[in-house]
């Protein structure tokens, strides 16, 4: 009987993961994006407008790519990494592409003729980008995924989803608009020669494209993931949240112009890396959020509880600054007692 419990803990041993401290990262403000790639770390910083780049071994800042302006080497907006690759990194933002060399000079830039704000990729020979519309009159949005080709010329459209987000129609003033504050998830990802559209107002449900934009298949999981309720213990926890973390959008509206939905939507964020596709949900224990982890055609592999502390609690709070590389969990959290950005890291191999 001894040995049967001996036994027993420790299995459970084996199987509890910890979040480990890699080191304070210097020269940091505000995250909003990072990227791991072999032995370097890479940080988008909002407050500057740059790409940092970091030895992941001793967190050394090695040099900076890009700076606020409209002159060469510059981005007038906070940028996003298109690509990184063993000869340059491709910045994007705006209209704007530069790529830099892997020690950190301009290698060229191309002004595009039109303006792409999120999330330029490239799928084997073409790019996809997810463009956000805003209807003025209704107020409807939508998302859709465009592809581009080679020479970032628009082919196709791929998909379009709608989005409810404000409801009330007519009003010049926008404190005067209704807004639903569980705002749904549709974010694209791609991998390899193939793009993952996650999209929460079909539920647990993500579409998978190929490179020419072609629908493959589809991934629909509300048969093994439950709603979670939005009770009232949870909307007066987000609206404080909001209050501290995003005051300006907080007050932006009137207080009885809040909507809830009924139920959170069924993901926060996900990543594909690893050739499985991460998934984090709103679904917390004991502190830890949930991170549901599928292979690429969708079959769930395993569910753990994880202390993702870099996940925020609502959008208007902040980008998740979290990425997953060899089947570690990386992710960037300010110490507000020390003023500093640490890097955090859990092993998710461990939990075989």
């Amino acid at each position: 009987m001894k040995k049967y419990v001996l036994t027993l803990l420790v299995l459970l041993i084996t199987n509890v993961v910890f979040a480990v401290k890699v080191g304070d990262v210097p020269d940091l403000m505000k995250p909003h994006f990072l990227e791991v790639d072999g032995d370097y770390l890479f940080v988008v910083e909002g407050s500057t407008t740059s790409i940092n780049v970091y030895s992941l071994k001793t967190l050394e800042l090695i040099y900076k790519m890009g700076s606020k302006g409209e002159g060469p080497g510059e981005f007038r907006v906070r940028p996003s990494i298109a690509e990184v690759t063993p000869n340059h990194i491709l910045g994007f933002a705006w209209n704007k592409l530069i790529w830099f060399s892997r020690e950190g000079k301009v290698i060229k830039e191309k002004i595009l003729n039109f303006q792409w704000p999120r999330y330029l990729e490239p799928v084997k020979d073409n790019y996809s980008v997810l463009v956000r519309y805003n209807h003025p009159q209704t107020y409807q949005i939508s998302y859709a995924i465009v592809l581009l080709n080679s020479q970032f010329e628009k082919t196709r459209e791929i998909i379009r989803v709608e989005i409810n987000r404000r409801v009330e129609k007519g009003h010049q003033d926008r404190s005067k608009l209704k807004i639903d504050l569980i705002f749904q998830f549709v974010e694209k990802f791609t991998y390899g020669d193939k793009i993952f559209l996650a999209n929460s107002m079909k539920g647990f449900y993500f579409d998978v494209f190929d490179h020419q934009g072609n629908h493959l298949y589809s991934i629909d999981k509300n048969d093994q993931v439950e709603k979670i309720k939005v009770d009232d213990a949870y909307k007066k926890k987000l609206l404080e949240y909001l209050k501290i973390h995003n005051k300006g959008f907080y007050e932006s509206y009137e207080p009885g112009n809040f909507l809830f939905s009924p139920h959170l939507p069924a993901f926060k964020n996900f990543q594909v890396s690893d050739n499985k596709i991460y998934v984090i949900t709103y679904n917390e224990k004991d502190g830890l959020r949930e991170l549901i982890i599928l292979d690429l055609k969708g079959k769930i592999l395993d569910r753990v509880f994880l202390p993702l502390k870099s996940i925020k609690m609502h959008r208007a709070g902040g980008e998740d600054t979290f990425t997953v590389h060899n089947e570690i969990f990386y992710e960037l959290l300010d110490n507000e007692k020390t003023e500093t950005w640490e890097l955090h890291k859990t092993d998710l191999s461990s939990m075989k």
